[in-house]
């Protein structure tokens, strides 16, 4: 059983997309309430750390409306190579380092390593994030394993945010409908598959809450009975 819990909070959501260019793995961002990369970090990719959960992301993060700038960082401090960032806040843009890759023109850093420097930054930029113009819900969803029939999922719902009714979609088409807090299981759905299940909003389609990557991975492989052996020498 494994649980895959958010929370909105009232807060605002914006997505981070970091897309295309080449040396992908070496881009790295962060956000603060300082220009580049000073004041205290509100968010990082991976665990926070300089350089962890380095490469592309699409992301959507929570955070309270207001100021933050955007700090893009190289582990070889030699541009970003093509790399573009967009960052997205309820269908607008609210910030792209002016539609550029991030350069700062500089490459003082004599090491391939991340020193988690300050010369690795390569662009810092300022979002303004809007007030939310709906309440998203908060929601835990919980894979129950089921290695027979197809694995199912559990949508518990502490706050329905100011919907009223979520329609619980997969791949586009309706598994479920949750119309007050509380428990709503979906399912089967295959287990050899990843699944992304979207609640979608009834006020606004801009408050839609996604969990991606959903899957069973309790399952032993196919193929694993010795009549039915794959011949790995063939």
């Amino acid at each position: 059983m494994f649980a895959f819990f958010l929370q909105a909070n009232a807060q605002s959501i914006i997505n981070i997309t970091t897309s295309g260019g080449s040396y992908t793995s070496e881009k790295w961002v962060s956000i603060t309430d300082g220009v580049d990369g000073t004041g205290t970090q509100i968010w990082g990719q991976g665990n926070g750390t300089q350089c962890d959960g380095a490469g592309l992301i699409n992301e959507n993060i929570s955070l309270p409306a207001g100021t933050y700038y955007v700090n893009c960082y190289d582990k070889y401090d030699d541009s970003w190579d093509g790399t573009l960032i967009s960052v997205t806040a309820y269908g607008s843009v609210i910030g792209d380092n002016g539609g550029v890759s991030p350069d700062d023109g500089e490459d003082t850093d004599a090491s391939y390593l991340c020193e988690g420097t300050p010369e690795e930054l390569e662009a810092s930029f300022m979002i303004v994030v809007p007030v939310a113009p709906c309440v998203a819900p908060t929601v835990t969803f919980t894979v129950i394993e089921d290695c027979a029939l197809g694995f199912t999922v559990d949508i518990d719902v502490t706050d329905m945010g100011d919907a009223t009714s979520y329609d619980v979609q997969e791949s586009g088409a309706s598994v479920g409908t949750i119309t007050a807090t509380g428990v709503t299981n979906v399912g089967p759905f295959t287990n050899d598959n990843a699944i992304d299940l979207t609640l979608v909003h009834n006020v606004s389609t801009l408050c839609n809450l996604e969990e991606t990557g959903l899957v069973n991975s309790a399952c032993p492989a196919t193929n694993d009975e010795c009549a039915n052996a794959i011949d790995l020498d063939s």
